[in-house]
């Protein structure tokens, strides 16, 4: 069974790491990212680690959905940095699936 967690970004976020969420068990994280405006450039950075000791592990410059290239351990966060965004607002659902 799959855990998940939510974040909504707008302009005025930009420059720092916000928390998504935490994986209770050794998981593989899906993101899930929505852009209101399709028009603008996104530049998105995903982190693991806690606040700020965050080591980014994938750039995103398009919506769609992506998969974390590590294994999230327990209790480790994910987090997004937006780089840039000019209007509208971003929605990224993480999805936390288990692995053996």
């Amino acid at each position: 069974m799959a855990d998940g967690a939510k974040i909504e970004l707008s302009p005025g976020m930009e420059g720092r790491f916000h928390a998504i969420g935490r994986a209770r068990i050794r998981s593989r994280a899906s993101l899930s990212v929505e852009y209101s405006d399709q028009g603008a450039m996104l530049e998105l950075d995903f982190g693991l680690g806690e606040p700020n000791s965050e080591q980014q592990v994938l750039k995103v410059v398009e919506t769609g959905t992506f998969e974390l290239p590590e294994i999230v351990m327990p209790h480790e966060l994910v987090s997004v940095r937006t780089r840039q965004l000019p209007v509208g607002t971003v929605t990224i659902l993480v999805q936390f699936e288990p692995v053996g």
